[in-house]
């Protein structure tokens, strides 16, 4: 489990740097917390994007970053399927006002 949440932060942390960077006003924004038996990993960030597809962004091969063509785009292609193989992980996606959020919910086994 250590090494799926490892890798779900360092997915969402990558593309939200990456976008910040980029943007005019460089924010981004972290939370982690546990309420329940539900681990939460919100994190949002600034982009210069006016539109996105959140449709798109899933695919395998799509990328946002246009002036790097060697990058392929298997981040959140790779997230989607990860959550699709676990029962319990939830992804919230949205976009507005130039800025883009991701958040993940993992639900623990509850132990009784």
């Amino acid at each position: 489990d250590t090494i799926l949440y490892l890798r779900i932060i360092s997915i969402l942390l990558d593309n939200a740097i990456e976008s910040a960077k980029e943007a005019l006003e460089k924010n981004i924004t972290i939370a982690i917390f546990e309420y329940e038996n539900v681990h939460v990993l919100a994190i949002g960030n600034s982009t210069n994007e006016v539109k996105i597809d959140l449709i798109k962004i899933f695919q395998k091969n799509y990328s946002g970053k246009k002036n790097r063509p060697n990058d392929r785009g298997w981040g959140l292609y790779y997230l989607k399927s990860i959550i699709i193989k676990n029962d319990g992980i939830t992804l919230e996606t949205k976009f507005e006002k130039s800025y883009f959020s991701q958040t993940i919910r993992i639900v623990s086994p509850s132990v009784e």
